[in-house]
């Protein structure tokens, strides 16, 4: 698409471009912002620029998914996992989809308070 590509391969490099001067490299293309406009997703976090906006997203993220958030989640995941496994002990032939309604409730759950 007409772009050019950075291949980086040191972590060392990597971490200094994208945590220290993230500034220069967190935002995303105005080509793309134009075409998103268009169809209305400018209120969704992975598609804001970088800004003041995207700042305020990205704290509220940090605090409610960083790694000492996780042990809030247990109770969720362990009443999700209770109806996966009554689910898996009345029809285990669906075993997949019982894994994968367990996997959306939780994130639903988490996320939206479902």
């Amino acid at each position: 698409f007409s772009q050019d590509i950075v291949i980086l391969n040191s972590e060392r490099v990597a971490r200094d471009l994208l945590e220290r001067r993230s500034y220069n490299y967190s935002t995303r293309p105005p080509s793309l912002m134009r075409v998103l406009d268009f169809f209305g997703a400018e209120f969704s976090s992975i598609f804001l620029p970088y800004s003041d906006r995207w700042r305020l997203h990205r704290r509220i993220f940090h605090q409610a998914f960083r790694a000492e958030a996780a042990p809030s989640f247990r109770p969720i995941q362990m009443s999700n996992a209770h109806n996966m496994v009554l689910n898996l002990l009345h029809s285990s032939v669906e075993y997949g989809t019982h894994f994968h309604t367990f996997s959306t409730s939780v994130i639903m759950s988490i996320v939206y308070d479902y």
